[in-house]
Order: C-alpha cells, then sequence, then structure tokens
C-alpha cells in the first residue's frame, strides 16, 4: 500500500503465488529527497490460522532496480527480512500469557535457564515491552496482562531515582549472618532485579529472603560462580517494594573459616547514573 509519505510517487503492486512485484513511481517528475529510512510503501499481509507460533518467515527482495530522473542506474542494495510470528509475553508459545510465561522469563532473568539469541524470535517474544532488553519490567508488563491491567500501573510508582543499597551486617540469635538489602523510594516499586557478586572461596551465600510480610510478594534466586542474581516482584494490583520500607531482604551469608566479611556495594539509578556507594565490615 503506498504510504503517502511521498507527494506525487504512486505505488503499484500485483501478487502471484508468494511473489509480489512492486513498482514505485511518478508520471509528474516528482522525486523522493534524499535521506534515511524513507518509506516507500507498506506490505499488508494476513497470517494463515495453521502458522507456528515461535517461527519466522523469510522475505527477500530480488530484481530490485533504482534510477533517478534522468534513467541513470543507483546503487540498489536490498536488505532481506523476515516476519517473527508470536505473541510478546508468551514464551511457551501456547497463544495466550500466563503464570508459566512469567516463571520461565524469572528463570531467565535469574541466569536459570540460557537467554535466547538477541534478535531471535524467542527473545523477540520474551522482550515483552519491545525495549530490546529482558528484565523485571517484561515480568510485571506480563502480570499486568494476566490481570486485566495491562493500560495501566500496578502501583503508583516513584517519582524520584530508587536508590538500592547493602547495609550492616546483621547477625541473627542463631549467630547466622545477614546482609540487608536496603531500597529508599517515595512510592511503591513494583518489581526490582539485581546482582550480588562474591567470592566463593571466602563466602558461602544462602538463599535471600524478604524482610517482614511478603503479601502480594514473589521472590526468585540463582547462584553461580559467585553470582547471586534476585528478582522481587509484585503479584496482585497495587503490591510492590512498599515506600520506606527500608530493608528489603536479607542476604544470609557464612565467613568460610579464617576470612573477615567486608561488603561493599555500587547501586545505579534506572538510568545508568551512580546511585551511591556504602561500605561495612564484620571481623565476624
Amino acid at each position: 500500500e503506498d504510504t503517502l509519505s511521498n507527494p506525487g510517487i504512486t505505488v503499484s503492486t500485483t501478487t502471484a503465488g508468494d511473489v509480489t512485484s512492486l513498482v514505485v513511481f511518478s508520471s509528474s517528475g516528482a522525486v523522493i529527497q534524499p535521506g534515511t529510512d524513507i518509506p516507500l510503501g507498506t506490505l499488508v499481509y494476513s497470517l494463515n490460522p495453521s502458522a507456528t507460533l515461535g517461527s519466522a518467515i523469510s522475505l527477500t527482495l530480488t530484481g530490485v532496480e533504482i534510477r533517478d530522473s534522468s534513467g541513470v542506474a543507483l546503487s540498489d542494495p536490498a536488505i532481506a527480512g523476515e516476519l517473527q510470528l508470536g505473541v510478546r509475553g508468551d514464551f511457551n508459545l501456547d497463544g495466550r500469557v500466563s503464570i508459566l510465561d512469567v516463571i520461565l522469563s524469572v528463570r531467565i532473568i535469574i541466569g536459570k535457564d540460557a537467554t535466547p539469541a538477541t534478535g531471535s524470535v524467542t527473545y523477540n517474544i520474551e522482550d515483552m515491552n519491545a525495549d530490546g532488553g529482558i528484565a523485571i519490567t517484561d515480568v510485571i508488563l506480563q502480570i499486568n496482562t494476566i490481570l486485566g491491567i495491562a493500560t495501566r500501573s500496578l502501583a503508583i510508582g516513584p517519582t524520584t531515582p530508587v536508590v538500592v543499597s547493602l547495609d550492616v551486617v546483621k547477625t541473627l540469635a542463631d549467630n547466622r549472618l545477614m546482609i540487608p538489602v536496603k531500597l529508599e523510594a517515595d512510592g511503591v516499586v513494583p518489581g526490582a532485579q539485581g546482582t550480588f557478586t562474591f567470592d566463593p572461596m571466602q563466602l558461602h551465600v544462602g538463599t535471600p529472603q524478604i524482610v517482614g510480610t511478603a503479601t502480594g510478594l514473589a521472590i526468585d534466586s540463582h547462584i553461580v560462580d559467585g553470582t547471586l542474581r534476585i528478582v522481587v516482584y509484585g503479584t496482585t494490583p497495587g503490591t510492590g517494594i512498599a515506600a520506606g520500607q527500608g530493608a528489603v531482604l536479607h542476604i544470609p551469608v557464612t565467613v568460610r573459616r579464617g576470612n573477615r566479611l567486608s561488603v561493599s556495594d555500587t547501586c545505579r539509578h534506572p538510568d545508568g547514573g551512580s546511585a551511591g556507594t556504602s561500605s561495612t565490615g564484620d571481623d565476624g
């Protein structure tokens, strides 16, 4: 179809089988001005109901000719493409977004399952908000979709940058050590993810725990080779990590014999800027 973005230019097509022939021309002397990403037309298609979700249909350009107003041929590099079939967020390809898709997303974020190749059909389906990455924001959007509130926020979010930091190590009554993870925000945070790195030769790290009541909150984590990945997210409307909550998580740790515990962290704002640092130490 003509995109009507080039005045005086006509788009004419004919389709036979799996081939569509296209001619873009002007009978009035109109020209397409120099530039990049200039739309010449829009390919309109419909999918066969039996098409397989998770598959891709190749699109190729052949016999391309581009000429100026004098008929002189111009360079005509043709770039092929493809139609990727799927429902964003439907990672298990059953045609709908469900809690199983949320679980599969979380497993990728925390490193239990491998991240799909960037740009692949699987990757783009998993990238539910189409921002080019797979993160907790995709999980929140999946949950919103399941709850039928995809058009509004899960909770009133912060209006200022959120700061995450590690607090002073705590010793519990049973002599276990806990590293508190603090969050400073002026609104409810629907979801968060983070990576905690450590030297496994000096420190044994256990499964993180949510501090206080966990109503409406879910947590998952995974540890591999000195790297702990954590995700926390609200599962019901209006829930999340509350403003002013202070410590959100406790990370249980055990110092291996002969070592000292020294904790430091550099946290970041959502926009990538530094959110601050803190350092604590303990001879325990």
